[in-house]
């Protein structure tokens, strides 16, 4: 009886192995995108509405022939949304063209953005590369972008107090100034 549990055994164990062999053989072998790309700065963006920031981006072609008509743009998704965003309020809905970038080489681009809506969002680089119809994107970098509310309202009261009130000696001193002049 045990000679037949072991004989049991063995046939389960040699199953298995031989059905993670077929397995393997069945995936197909992972193919090396031809465009590499990575920001490069910032790592993070952290700010109020209005702000603009540069998105320096590496684009690397890892083939051995040259890749024509490349579209670099920049894509978000909205975090708390659970949204891509209009990239056309942000002004950075337009591509940048690589015309031809050459076998293993890299070219840096600087892409501008501007931050109009207060989120999180996660930033990141897409390429199209129209020659072969691939499309990559880069990892991508974490966006804060707070609203002014959460200025320091200390601050926002002392300016307000002290701004007028600097406009006022001003425009007195000149007032007095003035009238010293006449007389």
């Amino acid at each position: 009886m045990i000679k037949g549990k072991k004989l049991v055994l063995i046939f389960l164990t040699l199953g298995m192995l031989i059905m993670n062999v077929s397995l393997a053989w069945a995936q197909e072998p992972a193919v090396q995108p031809k465009l590499g790309l990575k920001i490069v700065s910032p790592q993070h963006v952290e700010g109020y509405a209005g702000k603009e920031e540069t998105v320096r981006v590496q684009v690397t072609n890892t083939t051995d022939q040259s890749i024509k008509d490349i579209l670099v743009y920049i894509t978000m998704a909205d975090l708390s949304k659970n949204s891509t965003v209009n990239l056309e309020d942000f002004n950075a809905d337009k591509p940048v063209l690589i015309q031809n970038l050459g076998a293993k080489k890299s070219k840096i681009l600087d892409l501008p953005v501007r931050f109009v809506y207060t989120s999180q969002y996660d930033l990141y680089v897409t390429a199209v590369s129209k020659e072969y119809r691939e499309t990559v994107s880069s990892a991508s970098i974490p966006v804060r972008i707070i609203g002014n509310t959460q200025v320091d309202k200390n601050q926002v009261l002392m300016l307000s107090v002290f701004e007028p009130l600097a406009v006022l000696l001003l425009l007195a001193g000149l007032q007095l100034r003035k009238f010293s002049r006449a007389h």
